[in-house]
C-alpha cells in the first residue's frame, strides 16, 4: 500500500505543485522575448535534457530554472514576466529498455503562466525514445509552436 501511495506522489504532486504556480528562475540564461520563451527546469537528467532539446528546435527559446529555488522563493511574477510557459517534470530512472535505453517514470506538465492553464500534461512510464516521442507527437497535436516572428516571414 505504501508504495502505490509513493507512486501516486510521485506521479500526481508535481502536476499539482504547477498549478499553483511557478518555482526560481536563473536570470543567467538571459533576458525573455515573452512569448517565444519556454522556462524549463534544468532538472530532469538524460529526459529534461531530450524534452529541452525537442522545444528548442521547435523554435522555443529555453529559460532555464532551478524548481527548488522558485518554489522557496515563489518569485511566480518574474518568471511569468520573462516566458510565455513553464515546463515542469519529474522524472526517476527505472531501468533499461532492450537496447541499454534508460527507462522513466516520469510525470511533466507545460503550463500557461499567463493564466495557469495547463496546456500538456503526460504521465507514464516508458523509455526515453518513447517519451520523447509522445512529447513531440503533444505539442504537435495541440499545435504549441512559438508565434511567428517578423524575421521569419
Amino acid at each position: 500500500m505504501k508504495a502505490h501511495a509513493a507512486v501516486l506522489l510521485l506521479l500526481v504532486g508535481p502536476l499539482l505543485a504547477a498549478c499553483t504556480g511557478n518555482a526560481g528562475v536563473r536570470t543567467d540564461t538571459g533576458p525573455g522575448a515573452g512569448d517565444t520563451v519556454i522556462a524549463v527546469p534544468d532538472t530532469g537528467g538524460m529526459l529534461g535534457d531530450r524534452l529541452r532539446r525537442s522545444l528548442s528546435q521547435r523554435g522555443w527559446s529555453l529559460l532555464r530554472y532551478d524548481p527548488e529555488a522558485l518554489e522557496r522563493s515563489r518569485d511566480y511574477a518574474r518568471l511569468a514576466a520573462q516566458a510565455r510557459y513553464r515546463l515542469t517534470l519529474t522524472a526517476r530512472r527505472i531501468g533499461n529498455c532492450g537496447s541499454e535505453m534508460p527507462s522513466y517514470i516520469y510525470n511533466t506538465a507545460l503550463i500557461a503562466n499567463e493564466n495557469g492553464h495547463v496546456a500538456l500534461a503526460l504521465t507514464g512510464a516508458d523509455c526515453l525514445d518513447s517519451v520523447a516521442a509522445r512529447f513531440e507527437s503533444e505539442l504537435a497535436r495541440r499545435r504549441i509552436t512559438p508565434p511567428e516572428t517578423a524575421a521569419a516571414e
